[in-house]
């Protein structure tokens, strides 16, 4: 590969990396509904605080999390956040930082990743190996065929699919 295809390959990483980024900024932001109004309104109806002090709240978070800003300012300002990894406080688990919730993920994460490698490994071999031997039951290489074709589906689709099938049904 030489050096003009890897230089071509980074820039298209990096415009991939910049498109996601500002889908992920906009597309909230396109909706009508206030988060930070919506969390704390949740909590005042479940006895929280005082409903009284909804809108001084909301106004704290509101200028915290820079929503108060023209939105140009807060796309930079964002941009410069994912540059150096400070994704700010979770809304959710407030004031936990939205990188120690993720630092508390990657375990997990990382042991669910290697199960299931290891089980998609060993069972994919298993049966790959019994649809090539000569003397494979006949429903072995009927059932091949299919589970061929899925392989094309990318695993985001399968994903989707299988929650509905299994989770929903």
């Amino acid at each position: 590969m030489t050096a003009k295809a890897v230089v071509k390959r980074l820039l298209f990483l990096l415009l991939v990396i910049w498109s996601a980024s500002t889908i992920v900024f906009f597309i909230p932001r396109l909706s009508t509904r206030n988060a930070i109004r919506e969390r704390f309104a949740e909590l005042a109806r479940m006895g929280g605080f005082s409903p009284q002090d909804l809108e001084q709240i909301i106004q704290s978070f509101t200028q915290q999390f820079g929503l108060d800003k023209p939105l140009i300012d807060q796309y930079f300002e964002y941009l410069r956040n994912v540059l150096t990894f400070n994704f700010g406080y979770s809304l959710q688990r407030y004031p936990s930082t939205v990188v120690d919730l993720i630092m508390q993920s990657i375990p997990w994460t990382l042991g669910l990743l290697l199960v299931t490698t290891i089980l998609a490994f060993l069972i994919g071999n298993f049966l790959g190996a019994i649809a090539a031997w000569p003397r494979a039951p006949r429903w072995m290489r009927a059932v091949a065929t299919p589970f061929i074709l899925l392989t094309g589906v990318p695993p985001v689709i399968m994903g989707v699919l299988l929650l509905f099938f299994i989770g929903f049904r």
